[in-house]
C-alpha cells in the first residue's frame, strides 16, 4: 500500500471535523506529534534487524542537512509498504542529529487516514494529508521541514521490472518550496526496491478505492542493504520559479522543467548506486528478453 504521496487524494472529506487530519480546515492548526510508537516499537525493531544483519543501513551527505530555515526533501519511493519512510524517521534519529522542530513531516496519502490502526498512527507520529499540497499556504507555519515522494503512487506500485527508474514527478513540492521559501534536499534512497517488491500496479481498483494499490510479491520485508544519499539542497530563490500561485501555461512548464531536472539528479545518484545490485541486472535481463 501506499502510504506517502504527494498525490492529492480525491476521496470525499463530508462530514470530518476541523481536529480530523482530513479536514482541509485541520491544516490551518499544528497537530503535536507523538512518537511513542516509533521509539517503543518502530526504531528498536529495525535497529534488532540491522544488529541481526537482516538489513544493512548507511547514511551519506548528513552534513547537507540544514540546521535552519523550511526545508523540503523530495525522494524516490518504492515496496509496496512504506518501510522506507520508517528508514527516515530511523535516519534522523540515528545519523542527521537535527532539533525535534526540524524533523519532517512526511505527506501522507489521503487515503490512508481511512485505515484505523494506519491513518491514527501516522496522524499522530508525523504526517499530513499530501492534499495539503494543493494549498501550501494552509500548512501549519509551525512545519519547518517536510519530506515529500513526488512519484507518488506511481512510485510505489510500479514493477520490480522497473527496479529504481524513477515515474514522473509531480510539482507540489516546488509549490510548497516557493511558499516557505524552502530549500529544497534531494535524497536517493536504496533499499526499498529489494525489500517490498511489488509485481504491478492494480490500476483497476482505483475508481473504486480512490487510488491504485500495488500488488505484492512478498508480504514480509526482505533482507535488503539499505543507504540515504542526501544531496547539496537547492535555493529554491535561485530557480526563477516566480512568484506563488502563477498558473500560465508557461509558469507550468518552468516547474515541470526544475522538477525534472532535480529528478535527474536523484535517478543519477541512482544509477550509480544500484547498477551492480542483482535486482537490477534481473530486471534489465527480464526486459531485454520481454522486449
Amino acid at each position: 500500500m501506499d502510504e506517502v504521496s504527494e498525490d492529492a487524494s480525491h476521496t470525499q472529506n463530508a462530514g470530518a471535523s476541523p481536529s480530523d487530519p482530513r479536514s482541509s480546515a485541520s491544516a490551518e492548526r499544528p497537530r503535536a506529534r507523538d512518537l511513542t510508537t516509533w521509539n517503543k516499537l518502530v526504531f528498536p525493531s529495525l535497529r534488532a534487524l540491522i544488529k541481526l544483519g537482516y538489513f544493512s543501513f548507511s547514511v551519506e551527505g548528513a552534513e547537507r542537512v540544514p540546521q535552519r530555515g523550511p526545508v523540503v526533501y523530495v525522494a524516490n519511493h518504492a515496496g509496496w509498504f512504506t518501510i522506507d519512510t520508517l528508514f527516515i524517521g530511523l535516519t534522523f534519529t540515528d545519523h542527521v542529529h537535527v532539533d525535534y522542530d526540524r524533523l519532517p513531516w512526511v505527506a501522507v496519502q489521503d487515503q490512508l487516514y481511512h485505515f484505523p490502526t494506519l491513518g491514527d498512527f501516522w496522524a499522530k507520529a508525523g504526517g499530513f494529508p499530501s492534499s495539503w499540497l494543493k494549498n501550501p499556504r494552509a500548512i501549519p507555519r509551525e512545519y519547518q521541514a517536510f519530506w515529500i515522494y513526488p512519484e507518488g503512487t506511481e512510485g510505489n506500485c510500479k514493477s520490480f521490472l522497473h527496479a529504481y527508474q524513477m515515474r514522473k514527478w509531480r510539482t507540489g513540492f516546488l509549490r510548497l518550496a516557493i511558499a516557505r521559501g524552502a530549500q529544497i534536499v534531494p535524497v536517493a534512497i536504496v533499499g526499498s526496491e529489494e525489500c517490498m517488491p511489488s509485481v504491478a500496479p492494480l490500476r483497476f481498483l482505483k475508481p473504486i478505492l480512490g487510488t491504485i494499490y500495488p500488488l505484492p510479491l512478498t508480504m514480509v520485508p526482505l533482507p535488503s542493504r539499505w543507504k540515504f544519499i542526501f544531496h547539496d539542497p537547492v535555493d529554491i530563490r535561485e530557480l526563477g520559479l516566480g512568484r506563488e500561485g502563477a498558473e500560465s501555461e508557461s509558469a507550468k512548464q518552468r516547474l515541470e522543467e526544475v522538477a525534472e531536472s532535480i529528478r535527474g539528479r536523484v535517478q543519477r545518484t541512482l544509477d550509480e548506486e544500484t547498477s551492480h545490485r542483482a535486482l537490477v541486472r534481473l530486471s534489465r535481463l527480464v526486459t531485454r528478453s520481454l522486449g
